[in-house]
């Protein structure tokens, strides 16, 4: 028979995995989309380049708050990092298209 405690901590670590998931899946995401966001703008497609700025920019509240929720601080850190990259690398794309505004 599981004790409700066990079964507590075994629930809290599988939303933890599944937070980790998320997070590594969108923050690839938006580099992807930031790859190829830059990948338009050097090919004068503009238009094609300010939607992937726009996907970014609309994931990146989203990961902020499943980011708080992350326990682990080895983790945490990292995904910290990789969100940072990705507000650089967002924050240049906007400017490089004359996209007013800084994220940070």
């Amino acid at each position: 028979m599981n004790h409700p405690a066990r079964r507590n901590a075994d629930m809290t670590a599988e939303a933890q995995m599944r937070r980790c998931r998320y997070l590594d899946l969108e923050l690839a995401f938006c580099r992807s989309a930031l790859f190829r966001g830059n990948a338009y703008a050097a090919h004068g497609e503009l238009d094609s380049a300010s939607r992937d700025a726009w996907l970014v920019e609309d994931t990146a509240p989203v990961i902020r708050r499943v980011l708080a929720k992350v326990k682990d601080s080895e983790r945490l850190n990292r995904y910290r990092s990789e969100l940072n990259y990705v507000q650089r690398g967002l924050n240049d794309l906007r400017t490089s298209l004359g996209i007013p505004g800084d994220l940070d």
